[in-house]
């Protein structure tokens, strides 16, 4: 992604718009606006004085992982945003990475090239690479005049956000960013093709071999694959790390764990899925799940909440269930959440830390979840009610159900060009072109090598 032009439209810049779009990115909010129209900021205070002048226009620039299609949800929150503050104009910098990796790295060129958002989105997977550059504003004195605030919405979010959070903020005592909505991942099932192949749909408890008889069974009793194979960290690597009783990288994120032979065990059940043909190969987001899934061409998808928007754009969410992932030692899910930033570079720092603080609302929560926002509203009564679960697959409520075991994905500094090793290793070791003891084995030491001591 690095060195492509910039293009402008309607204030929204993006990098490289003509990109295929990935499954992790799709969201199209049809009728944004008119729900957004009634968002009311939460009342809260700032620890700056700054105002725009009367009759003045004031521009804040915000940097999204995002692509054209999901321009008008992000327009139209930019709209609510300067309804309530009036003369302030925001400009979408949108980048539409394939992965977080791709995200941070773009974001960390445009910066190092002076070209510095003044409101930064970032994902788990590049909150502390970013932290630790000393770009971000620490945000400390917000917190301090707001606490009790930030006291209850810490306390209606998922009672681990705190130390997740923690986990990604470089070792001192300031803060860098406020949290936004999280993200679990499940299974997603075509009920049709269970039906067709006379399979009974599975429990929470099922179990890798489970899975497998499953995909055999419909592959040849309809010819639809079984599951389609990610080549992303989170959504293709981490769920059978993890549903195995192992990771990519230890608890504190300081020693690389790939030549364990529960990882071994985990790549080789997926590249047996890949040789057997039961399922779709691992490609570079050349595949949509969703419209696969809906065409009848796969049963079974690795997905979180991003799928529902493309879901509900082909009709196809009434046939639609979705599962816990199969375990074979435990179960598992890789836990990431959005965080937003301020640049220490802003000339508005006030109105861009007023625009950090919008997305803690109760009222954001809410539209976030009725326009089926791609991931977990934070708040869990927002989450666990029927603005989320309505329009949705039966078993929706096992996304926050997995809250509950899951494993926040590994995010040291420098991951960036970790996970980008990662990826294409996996993708190697699962579509054969090395074997996979000796793939994982190259991971360990490039990835080690890596690593920060």
């Amino acid at each position: 992604m690095k060195g492509k032009k910039e293009t402008t439209t309607t204030g929204c810049t993006t990098d490289n718009p003509a990109r295929t779009i990935s499954r992790r990115e799709v969201l199209q909010a049809g009728g944004a606006a008119l729900a957004l129209s009634t968002l009311v900021p939460g009342a809260l205070r700032s620890p700056l004085r700054q105002r725009v002048a009367s009759g003045s226009t004031t521009t804040l620039s915000y940097a999204i992982n995002s692509n054209p299609v999901q321009s008008p949800f992000w327009t139209a929150i930019a709209d609510a945003f300067a309804a309530q503050h009036h003369g302030v104009k925001l400009q979408q910098i949108a980048i539409p990475a394939p992965t977080w990796a791709n995200y941070v790295d773009t974001l960390k060129t445009r910066i190092a090239s002076g070209l510095i958002p003044d409101i930064m989105q970032v994902a788990t997977e590049g909150q502390y690479a970013l932290a630790q550059t000393g770009i971000l504003e620490p945000i400390n004195d917000l917190v301090a005049a707001n606490q009790a605030y930030f006291d209850a919405y810490y306390k209606a979010c998922d009672p681990n956000f705190t130390h997740w959070l923690s986990l990604t903020t470089p070792p001192g005592t300031e803060k860098f960013y406020l949290p936004g909505e999280d993200q679990s991942m499940c299974i997603w099932l075509n009920k049709e093709i269970f039906a067709e192949a006379g399979l009974a749909l599975p429990n929470n408890d099922w179990t890798w071999d489970d899975f497998y008889s499953i995909a055999k069974t419909i592959k040849s009793k309809t010819g639809a694959y079984g599951y389609i194979c990610d080549y992303g960290s989170y959504a293709g690597i981490e769920p059978w790390l993890l549903t195995n009783g192992t990771d990519q990288m230890s608890a504190d994120w300081k020693t690389i764990t790939m030549d364990t032979p529960e990882a071994v065990e985990s790549a080789t059940f997926v590249r047996k899925l890949v040789a057997d043909g039961l399922a779709v190969p691992p490609s570079a987001g050349s595949v949509d799940d969703q419209a696969y899934q809906q065409k009848g061409k796969v049963a079974m998808v690795g997905c979180g909440r991003w799928g529902i928007i493309e879901m509900r754009q082909l009709n196809f969410v009434p046939h639609l269930e979705i599962v816990q992932f199969p375990v074979n030692k435990k179960h598992g899910s890789p836990v990431g959440w959005n965080s937003y930033g301020v640049a220490s570079a802003s000339k508005n720092k006030e109105l861009a830390l007023e625009f950090v603080k919008f997305v803690t609302t109760v009222q954001y929560n809410q539209i976030f979840a009725r326009l089926g926002g791609t991931a977990i509203p934070a708040r869990t009564e927002v989450a666990d009610g029927p603005l989320f679960t309505g329009n949705s697959p039966v078993g929706t409520s096992n996304l926050l159900t997995a809250l509950n075991y899951s494993s926040p994905i590994p995010s040291p500094i420098n991951n960036d060009a970790i996970e980008t090793t990662l990826q294409n290793g996996w993708l190697d070791i699962v579509t054969g072109a090395i074997g996979v003891e000796a793939g994982l084995q190259q991971l360990q030491e490039k990835m080690s090598s890596q690593l920060p001591s």
